[in-house]
């Protein structure tokens, strides 16, 4: 009789421990959407940040010293992420009075060399890698 209310008490409380896994497992399956919401917010504030440090020189009326300074932004971006291809940002320039073109480059120096002081640009950043939402293409285009 013994033996039988001790098996009793131990079954119990098996049944007691899945009983509380069971709970805590509904609880982790409820609140998992709520935090994979909270990170994808995160990492959007970050591309945000990232986006702005580019953005900002975007505009129809962009004279040579604001384009040298984004070009020096693009630099130093490109030197820090050298190991993640994802954040290096590429630059296409045109001018079509000089005929200077540059397709896609990472060269800064040599960009930053054709732009002409006097001349006002039209700069436009673009992500050009399919929806990470990080731009990796400025456009830097000279107002004839």
């Amino acid at each position: 009789m013994e033996n039988a209310s001790k098996a009793l008490l131990i079954a119990g409380a098996i049944l007691v421990v899945i009983l509380i896994i069971a709970v805590g497992m509904i609880v982790y399956n409820s609140s998992r959407g709520t935090i994979d919401e909270a990170v994808s917010q995160m990492s959007a504030q970050e591309v945000s940040m990232y986006n702005s440090q580019f953005t900002t020189y975007e505009g129809d009326r962009a004279n040579a010293s604001q384009v040298r300074s984004l070009l020096d932004v693009i630099q130093t971006n490109n030197k820090k992420n050298t190991n993640t291809t994802a954040k290096t940002v590429k630059i296409t320039f045109s001018d079509a009075k000089t005929g200077d073109n540059f397709s896609k480059t990472t060269e800064t120096d040599a960009v930053k060399a054709k732009v002409i002081s006097g001349k006002f640009y039209t700069i436009s950043c673009s992500d050009d890698e399919p929806a990470d939402g990080l731009i990796s293409l400025v456009t830097i285009t000279a107002k004839n």
